[in-house]
C-alpha cells in the first residue's frame, strides 16, 4: 500500500451513514411554537437592547433590524422584557436578535477592545469584497 494511504483498523473505520435526512428530520417546526419561544424571548430582546445601546443604534435602526414592528409593539416588547414579564416574540424577531448577538460575538473575536468593534460598526472602513460599502459604515442602510 502506498505510504500516503493509511488503512484504519476495522474497529476505527467510519460507519456507513444512513440515508440523507429530510428537511422535516433536521428542522422540527414545533421548535418555533409559542411555548418554546417563551423562555428565549425576554433574554433575547434584552441582549438585543444591550447591543443596540452599545452600538448607539437609533430607534429607526432598531425597528429595521427587528423587522419593522410598529413603535407601540416594539415598546410593549421592551417594557415586558425589562420587567421580565410574559413575552413571546415572533420567530423572525428571535432569529434577528440572535443574528445581532452573533455579530457582537464576531466583533469581540476580531477586535481587541469593545470600543474598536463599535468604531468599526459606526465608522467608514475599507470593504474588500464590495466596493459599494467602502466609504460607508457597516450599519448604514
Amino acid at each position: 500500500m502506498p505510504a500516503h494511504l493509511v488503512s484504519l483498523p476495522s474497529h476505527r473505520r467510519p460507519s456507513v451513514s444512513p440515508a440523507p435526512a429530510t428537511p422535516s428530520d433536521i428542522l422540527d417546526i414545533s421548535r418555533f411554537a409559542g411555548p418554546n419561544r417563551r423562555p428565549l424571548s425576554g433574554p433575547g430582546l434584552r441582549i438585543f437592547l444591550v447591543n443596540a445601546d452599545l452600538w448607539a443604534m437609533p430607534e429607526a435602526e432598531r425597528l429595521l433590524v427587528l423587522g419593522l414592528p410598529s413603535r407601540s409593539t416594539f415598546y410593549a416588547w421592551v417594557k415586558a422584557a425589562r420587567a421580565q414579564a410574559e413575552l413571546i416574540l415572533p420567530a423572525d424577531v428571535l432569529i434577528r436578535s440572535s443574528a445581532v448577538l452573533g455579530i457582537q460575538k464576531a466583533l469581540q473575536i476580531l477586535h481587541i477592545s469593545e470600543a474598536e468593534g463599535v468604531a468599526w460598526m459606526r465608522g467608514p472602513h475599507q470593504a474588500w469584497l464590495e466596493p459599494a460599502f467602502s466609504t460607508r459604515a457597516a450599519t448604514s442602510s
